[in-house]
């Protein structure tokens, strides 16, 4: 056999059994996720507070750390040292507060 069907078939292999249940896996969790947050919505109130306070916001993909600045339906705009970014609260699973001494 051909050295070069070895590199067809394992790349046959390394998608069907390695990329893709991974991310069927990471769609399922994602899901589950947003249907679990259905129920519990952080209230506009509550995110208000946090305008002017560090924080660290985690997200299915993503951790980002900054000031807050602004907060308008359910977007924020983080003040990061790469620049302002606008995140999606609703795909963010936790919000810390970052205290004055860690800084």
């Amino acid at each position: 056999m051909n050295p070069t069907w070895w590199a067809v078939w394992y790349m046959w292999f390394v998608m069907f059994v390695v990329i893709l249940p991974a991310q069927r896996h990471r769609r399922k969790k994602r899901a589950e996720m947003i249907k679990r947050k259905k129920g519990i919505k952080m209230t506009n109130e509550w995110i208000q507070k946090l305008i002017g306070k560090d924080i660290s916001l985690y997200g299915d993909n993503y951790n980002f750390k900054g000031l807050v600045k602004s907060v308008e339906g359910n977007w924020v705009l983080l003040d990061t040292k790469n620049g302002e970014k606008f995140i999606n609260l609703d795909f963010a699973y936790r919000i810390d507060i970052i205290p004055e001494k860690n800084k």
